[in-house]
């Protein structure tokens, strides 16, 4: 088992991509951007399960795709400057589990973002280009995230929707996340082309502390973060990851998408994300075997898709 260490000052790898949505050349209808950020803290009533919020900031290029009933028309195509920033239609989607219930979704909204790092003239102070930058929705409200100078520490900032709102659930949350401890709040990053411009290009922080504020409440656990692209059909797929020392949960979201294609037809995909609780669990390795007694709180999500979009 590997010995944790002192907690590292900052996220160490390279980070100069992370606000860069040109790596790979767009391919019409098939092209999908997005920052993925996902916050587990224990449950105090409940040492079981733990709270969760996702929050998703997105764009493809389509002419319309179906978020879970809800029809996007993006209107136009991304910009970048002169700079290097980035300017896009897109969502900010997000979901919270209160350890009870669901709320989903939390925000589902429609907005235009920059994107940016630190040596773009709109970031205040100046620059080094080694991971600085943001995701800013042009909203009245914050609904941000990114990395601050030094890679030192990551925000987000959410307000959830008047709809959710009104069936109980939260109105802000302000995030903090710091490194946590080697390889896990060390980037990884994967990149593959596989033939004719079609691939994807994928970069994670698999484990980081989170400080997590909830209408005034504050609450510790971890998170993790990804940003991806996709340039390629949707198809299938299985995911899941799991944080140990920190408590497990129960809950369920799940998005559907529509996006037309020729003939009138429209092709459709459902992403299914949902917390999990571990019954069992064994581990062997050159040091033994080890199971769910030999800890004190495990934590996790999974997700899984099925349908074609195109």
């Amino acid at each position: 088992m590997i010995e944790m260490q002192d907690n590292p000052i900052k996220f160490e790898g390279d980070f100069s991509s992370l606000w860069r949505l040109d790596v790979m050349p767009p391919i019409y209808g098939l092209s999908w951007w997005w920052y993925w950020v996902l916050i587990l803290v224990p449950d105090p009533d409940k040492p079981s399960r733990s709270r969760q919020l996702m929050t998703l900031w997105s764009t493809k290029e389509t002419k319309a795709v179906r978020v879970s009933g809800h029809w996007w028309e993006p209107g136009s195509r991304m910009h970048k400057d002169e700079h290097g920033g980035f300017v896009i239609p897109g969502m900010v989607c997000a979901w919270w589990y209160d350890g009870e219930t669901m709320h989903e979704p939390l925000t589902m909204r429609e907005c235009r973002m920059a994107v940016v790092g630190d040596t773009h003239p709109l970031w205040p102070g100046q620059g080094d280009g080694l991971g600085a930058g943001a995701v800013i929705p042009i909203e009245r409200e914050d609904l941000s995230m990114g990395m601050s100078p030094g890679n030192e520490s990551m925000w987000v900032s959410l307000s959830s929707d008047r709809e959710a709102r009104s069936r109980g659930a939260p109105s802000s949350f302000e995030a903090q996340l710091t490194p946590w401890w080697g390889p896990p709040s060390e980037l990884t990053y994967r990149n593959n082309e596989i033939a004719l411009g079609m691939g994807y290009d994928i970069l994670r922080l698999q484990g980081m502390k989170s400080r997590l504020v909830v209408d005034g409440e504050e609450m510790e656990g971890t998170a993790y973060v990804q940003k991806v692209t996709v340039q390629a059909p949707s198809v299938p797929w299985f995911w899941g990851m799991v944080h140990f020392d920190d408590g497990s949960y129960l809950g369920r979201a799940r998005w559907t998408f529509d996006q037309p294609t020729r003939m009138g037809l429209v092709s459709h995909l459902t992403y299914n994300e949902y917390p999990f609780e571990v019954f069992r669990l064994e581990i062997e390795d050159e040091e033994g075997t080890r199971t769910l007694s030999d800890y004190d709180w495990i934590h996790g999500n999974a997700e899984h898709s099925w349908g074609f979009l195109h």
